[in-house]
């Protein structure tokens, strides 16, 4: 059970309250809500990394497929410079720093 929220709540117990807030037309108590689920799973991830129990690599990979087939449907995002370049200079570095290790 995955219990990355802070004071120990699980997903299962979280989710009730979403559809509720939307439905309120809150939106601000939303977005509170989405940043802190972002925060707990790049606290989450950063964890996994750091043990060595994500493949970083490969993670970047899809990464870049993935922002590869949104291009290829001729999905736009909201924000035109967010078209997933940074990928490529993180996939490098990571190689780089790979081969100085040996």
């Amino acid at each position: 059970m995955f219990r990355a929220w802070p004071g120990g709540e699980t997903n299962e117990q979280r989710e009730p309250r979403r559809p509720n807030l939307l439905d309120r037309g809150q939106g601000e108590p939303w977005l509170a809500l989405s940043w802190r689920h972002y925060m707990c799973w790049f606290a989450d991830m950063e964890r996994r990394i750091t043990r060595g129990h994500a493949d970083v690599r490969a993670m970047l990979q899809q990464a870049e497929q993935h922002w590869r087939t949104l291009e290829d449907r001729d999905v736009l995002l909201e924000e035109p410079r967010n078209d997933g370049s940074w990928i490529r200079p993180w996939r490098q570095a990571l190689s780089d720093f790979r081969k100085l290790l040996g």
